[in-house]
């Protein structure tokens, strides 16, 4: 069995044996594998797909944060009213527990000092006692 070479197009189909054709079906082979190529190279070139991202990536930081600025000020564009006005309602007026709170801290310095005084007249007792304990000896 013999078979002939019949040129074919890049979709497999045979095509006729004139030159002109045969020319213009090289051409079109050339221009799609220098796109595949071309296409290689980009996708083997990962400094240039990192440099990319990273611009793509910075832009959408920037995007988010100036949307998270403007809900900030939307939020707080209101407090500086507010805290002026919450300061002179705590000027004007005292708090309402307040005093139990300064009585309370005031009775703790108390206990506290007393404390302080028992525990030191009670060294000292013992000190006296040990003296007079060396002494008979």
């Amino acid at each position: 069995m013999t078979t002939k070479n019949i040129p074919s197009t890049t979709s497999g189909e045979p095509t006729s044996g004139d030159p002109a054709e045969i020319r213009a079906d090289i051409e079109r082979t050339r221009t799609e594998l220098g796109d595949t190529v071309e296409a290689l190279a980009a996708k083997a070139d990962v400094k240039a797909r990192a440099r990319i991202a990273a611009g793509d990536l910075k832009v959408r930081a920037k995007e988010l944060a100036g949307t998270g600025r403007r809900a900030l000020r939307q939020r707080t564009s209101g407090l500086p009213d507010r805290a002026r006005r919450l300061g002179e309602n705590v000027r004007h007026r005292p708090a309402a527990g307040a005093v139990p709170v300064v009585l309370a801290a005031g009775g703790a310095v108390v206990l506290a000092a007393g404390g302080a005084v028992v525990l030191l007249a009670r060294r000292r007792a013992r000190r006296r006692q040990r003296a007079r304990w060396y002494r008979r000896g």
